[in-house]
């Protein structure tokens, strides 16, 4: 969120910005993800509900894109979810010097 939070005028990107729950209402933070979306156009939102539509998986993220493409993938969420995508990018080719995570646990 500190990231969404912190894009003004100068956001220059195209992201494809992915958010994996269990239920819609379990998506914290939703409409003011939703709400920087509509004021950076580059910026497309994902929500994935999966009781709904399942796993998000790597393949989904990244969306179609070739092998080779210069993407950078950064990453948030639970140590077994981060390895199950890191291994996944690992898979489609993505070298591991463009995939990033933050790393955090509950203790």
């Amino acid at each position: 969120m500190s990231w969404i939070r912190s894009l003004d005028g100068s956001f220059d990107r195209s992201v494809d910005f992915y958010y994996s729950v269990r239920r819609r209402a379990d998506a914290l933070y939703a409409d003011e993800i939703e709400a920087a979306a509509r004021l950076h156009p580059t910026l497309r939102t994902n929500v994935v509900v999966t009781e709904r539509e399942g796993l998000l998986t790597a393949e989904q993220a990244a969306n179609g894109r070739p092998r080779g493409t210069d993407v950078s993938v950064f990453m948030c969420g639970p140590p077994p979810m981060m390895t199950a995508f890191a291994e996944g990018f690992r898979a489609l080719g993505m070298p591991a010097s463009q995939v990033r995570w933050e790393q955090f646990d509950i203790r």
